[in-house]
């Protein structure tokens, strides 16, 4: 949002705004940029700004990258290096239409002002995310998240590219018409493609809530989550103190307690499923297992898509997702078994002595799960 600021005082003197009007927008937007920009903290995993001017060469192959994400997308590209060049070929546009507009100011439409300055936003945003993020590398500037905005700009170049062919000839109007419809085809086409990896993120972050809430190191789901394991633990106590994030659902105070009254798991019947395997975990900091298994197709529906481990004092000692897309166990396991596999962590307690149970909807134990088939240490 600050980007704004700092754009629209060009873009005023662009339209000859007066003076005064200009002045009055500069002094705001930099007493708006500065309240911002006190007491600012660079977060820990991102990098010092200061220190991207050093390399600025790799700020640029960044977000030259982001620029390129949604065109890779949409043609479904593999290298990191096809995104960059192809958003240098945008940048080059941008900068010839920037000086076209420059050199016919006085006839320039408000439309095609209007289109630049977005395109131009889109550029400036891509290239304060590099001076925070360009430590990541291209493939952290291909994530989806950054496609939108991007194709904005690709949006903005090639309508600008259709007014200024109106100018010149009608066949080149509709040269380029076509070949907007061409690239709306391959947007709709690219879209799965989107859904798929945003899907996956969405499996791999629920995947990582067992983990959080048992206060276990499993570093394999914790990382899809976040790089840094140390600082997912670090914020952990805040989030339970403030009932935030995973801390917010019902059954998130349940570990170290006995299940309250009416939900009581000695007299449940057995579940449509297994509970495969307890794996040990190698972090000394925050010890436990981690359990899987299969819950069967035919009972996931009567039940909600929580899991949780009681020892033999009838206490909670961990927790459970189902209808999880996890390591599979078995050998050559089924997709179906795919698509019902489970995940849970519990504490550093002999997984003898644990029992797995699927809670229906109402957070009662519908059924068990019974103990682990096998333990690995």
């Amino acid at each position: 949002g600050m980007i704004i600021v700092v754009l629209s005082v060009p873009l005023a003197h662009w339209l000859r705004r007066p003076v005064l009007h200009v002045g009055i927008l500069a002094t705001t937007g930099a007493a708006l940029l500065g309240s911002y920009l006190i007491g600012y903290g660079t977060p820990v995993i991102h990098a010092d700004p200061f220190e991207a001017l050093l390399h600025l060469d790799r700020v640029a192959i960044y977000a030259l990258t982001e620029l390129g994400n949604p065109l890779w997308a949409l043609l479904f590209l593999r290298s990191a290096r096809a995104a960059t060049l192809l958003g240098a070929a945008g940048l080059a546009l941008f900068f010839l239409f920037g000086w076209r507009l420059s050199r016919t100011r006085e006839r320039a439409v408000p439309s095609e002002l209007v289109l630049f300055s977005i395109a131009a936003f889109v550029v400036a945003t891509t290239v304060l995310t590099g001076l925070g993020r360009w430590t990541f590398g291209t493939d952290q500037a291909l994530s989806s998240r950054y496609a939108t905005p991007s194709f904005l700009f690709w949006l903005a170049l090639l309508l600008v590219t259709a007014a200024h062919a109106r100018r010149f000839a009608q066949k080149l109007q509709y040269r380029v018409m076509s070949m907007g419809l061409v690239l709306l085809l391959l947007l709709g086409l690219s879209q799965p493609r989107f859904i798929i990896r945003a899907a996956r993120v969405d499996l791999d972050r629920k995947a990582a809530g067992p983990a959080i809430l048992a206060g276990v190191g499993d570093a394999e789901m914790l990382q899809r989550l976040h790089a840094s394991e140390d600082t997912i633990f670090d914020g952990r106590e805040a989030l339970k103190q403030d009932h935030a994030s995973v801390f917010a659902a019902s059954w998130a105070d349940w570990l170290g307690r006995p299940l309250a009254a009416g939900r009581s798991a000695r007299t449940v019947p057995p579940c449509s499923g297994r509970y495969d395997l307890a794996l040990l975990l190698s972090d000394p900091d925050h010890p436990g297992w981690r359990a899987e298994g299969i819950l069967d197709p035919g009972t996931t529906g009567k039940l909600s898509d929580r899991i949780v481990f009681v020892d033999d004092e009838s206490r909670v000692v961990g927790y459970g997702l189902s209808r999880l897309t996890g390591h599979a166990l078995a050998k050559n396991p089924s997709e179906a078994d795919r698509a019902n596999h489970w995940i849970g962590e519990f504490g550093n307690i002999d997984p003898a002595e644990v029992t797995a149970y699927a809670l229906r909807t109402d957070d009662i134990p519908a059924c068990s799960l019974g103990k682990a088939k096998a333990i690995r240490r």
